[in-house]
């Protein structure tokens, strides 16, 4: 019997093998003409390069770059290969039509989509979140938020317990000094307050729906963290044995069987009126797909954990790190926050948040040293593309710009190396805004596929920091500590230290 089974595997074993070379043959010819950056010395196979990828990719990004600026060169990633972009293309490809240059495939790519099936392949969320008067709304849920989230007084005689990655919420914090994760604890403020805005109430009130919500970031992220630069065909073997994987697939089934009624409901009443992303999507569905109760329920889902709610708690994340570094930078923070709202957090309004200069600009300066990643702009080109001095895109290529090095560019910016969180405060114009899509400002991506949840996740981070600065203590723990926490890094992935913690109290009236 075992001799019966090799005979049956060998043949696999080497028609698998036979595949990867003839893969790695095509693409060596494909790329042959591209300057490639490499680990391994060239007699070696590229598939060793790729599966070191994950290892070495800030590296080699760097030194592509170094070498490369100004023309395109390649990277070898596990699922395809990457060809960097130069700046100078980046006003020529924002123009480019997505028929083009395909961002949703992309992004589905990047971030392990054939597993998370966490974007989708349409444009409608893109259109849905540009809506207006959103502010006052999530104002409005953050008080909620925080009081349910970090609670003033005892824990005596009081329950509604919520646990969220093994920490019991609400936090009930006194004059003495309290242990908090901040990632989890942005990332529960920020799942409450944007679930307002995207399911509305009763939905955005229930805490199976808010957990579920808050713990499919994670497991997505995770998720993506583990298989993205495995390539499909491996993760699609691997995902059965990951736990984040089903996890996240069991939390999107729940979520769609809950939203997806609320979206049959409000249809057989249409006189009810909703002003919430769910019902935008609806009434914005162009096609039979976009109007499907379940497509809406898991764009809903997906838009509401990686555009707003993760991104929301990663840079917030990043901020407290930087700021409980700096007790200077604190306490100028608090006084402009004094000033801004003389009558304290409750009188916040997006006036208040627009003169916020001194926080606006590190939430930009903090971005650029701890953006979610090295790239930007990542597309797939869909047909021949020849841009002004001939060079050509080829149908297949991944390309992407290098965001971060460009941002560390002395060329680009004056001392760039030098961190300075108030070095975008003193500039009157819009440009120097950190949710403001330029050359000079990556991270949101360029043109019309820009990240259409930036603004509301600007004015999230404001609210909530806001409040941070005004009604809370804040320290790293250790006596006299002011060390920041170091960033974890992912293949070209960049994340807020999530095991650290940061001391919290209510600060004197």
């Amino acid at each position: 019997m075992p001799s019966s089974i090799l005979l049956v595997q060998a043949p696999i074993a080497c028609a698998l093998l036979l595949g990867l070379l003839l893969v790695e043959l095509s693409r060596r010819r494909k790329g042959s003409k591209i300057p490639t950056i490499r680990r391994w010395p060239a007699p070696f196979p590229e598939i060793l390069d790729r599966l070191s990828y994950n290892r070495n990719a800030v590296a080699l990004v760097r030194e592509g770059y170094t070498k490369h600026k100004n023309v395109p060169f390649r990277l070898l990633k596990m699922d395809m290969d990457l060809v960097v972009i130069p700046l100078k293309y980046a006003a020529e490809l924002r123009a480019v039509t997505s028929d083009k240059l395909d961002p949703l495939t992309a992004s589905f790519d990047d971030n392990a989509g054939h597993l998370t099936k966490i974007l989708l392949g349409s444009e409608l969320h893109s259109d849905a979140i540009h809506r207006p008067r959103i502010i006052p709304v999530v104002v409005d849920e953050l008080k909620f938020a925080f009081d349910h989230v970090l609670a003033q007084g005892s824990k005596s005689g009081k329950s509604n317990s919520l646990i969220i990655n093994q920490t019991t919420y609400p936090l009930y914090l006194t004059d003495s000094w309290t242990a908090v994760n901040p990632y989890d604890m942005v990332l529960d403020l920020s799942t409450r307050a944007a679930a307002r805005i995207f399911v509305g109430e009763p939905i955005c009130r229930d805490e199976q729906f808010l957990q579920t919500t808050a713990s499919y970031s994670r497991n997505s992220f995770s998720t993506i963290d583990t298989f993205r630069n495995l390539g499909s065909i491996i993760g699609l073997f691997g995902r059965a044995m990951s736990s984040t994987v089903t996890d996240a697939r069991d939390q999107l089934a729940y979520v769609q069987r809950l939203l997806g009624d609320e979206v049959t409901r409000r249809r057989a009443r249409p006189d009810d009126k909703h002003d919430d992303f769910l019902q935008w999507c609806m009434d914005l569905a162009r096609t039979p797909d976009e109007s499907q109760p379940e497509s809406i329920a898991h764009r809903t889902l997906g838009i509401l954990s990686m555009a707003v709610v993760h991104t929301t708690a990663m840079a917030s994340t990043h901020m407290l790190f930087d700021l409980v570094s700096d007790p200077d930078l604190l306490e100028a923070l608090r006084e402009e926050q004094r000033r801004v709202l003389p009558e304290g957090w409750p009188s916040i309004n997006q006036k208040a948040m627009l003169e916020m200069r001194l926080l606006d600009s590190l939430m930009r300066e903090s971005q650029r040293f701890n953006p979610v990643g090295e790239f930007t702009f990542r597309r797939i080109v869909r047909k021949p593309i020849v841009l002004s001095d001939g060079y050509q895109l080829q149908p297949g290529q991944q390309i992407a710009i290098p965001a971060k090095n460009l941002n560390l560019d002395d060329d680009i910016i004056s001392e760039a190396d030098a961190y300075n969180p108030s070095r975008w405060a003193t500039q009157q114009q819009a440009s120097a805004s950190f949710a403001h899509s330029s050359s000079a400002n990556l991270h949101f991506g360029l043109g019309r596929y820009a990240c259409p949840g930036r603004f509301f996740a600007a004015y999230m981070i404001k609210s909530i920091m806001s409040r941070l600065l005004l009604e809370y203590d804040i320290k790293l723990q250790g006596d006299g500590c002011h060390r920041r926490p170091p960033n974890i890094i992912s293949g070209d992935k960049i994340l807020p230290n999530r095991d650290a913690v940061i001391l919290l109290r209510h600060r004197d009236s």
